[in-house]
């Protein structure tokens, strides 16, 4: 499911002539906390990383995942695509 996500976002970044997209745990208010509405939660619905920081830069043949300390763990464990690095 994940990885059917990234190909589509892929897709749409190479339609649109888009080299690279980051995403982040951010809404647009740089509010430090995920709504609990899910409506900003495009990094859990894109990896199943569930935590409140994160940011992915994704290009066509690279995703790397960077989170803090705190959250490496569970990076490892949520992020759920196959070709992501953790850092």
């Amino acid at each position: 499911m994940y990885d059917e996500r990234l190909r589509a976002l892929r897709e749409a970044m190479r339609q649109q002539g888009v080299d690279m997209h980051m995403l982040t745990t951010d809404d647009p208010n740089f509010s430090g906390s995920i709504a609990p509405d899910k409506y900003w939660r495009t990094m859990e619905w894109l990896t199943g990383f569930s935590c409140s920081f994160g940011y992915m830069l994704i290009t066509a043949d690279r995703v790397t995942f960077w989170t803090d300390f705190r959250y490496i763990t569970q990076a490892k464990n949520q992020v759920r695509l196959s070709d992501a690095e953790i850092f």
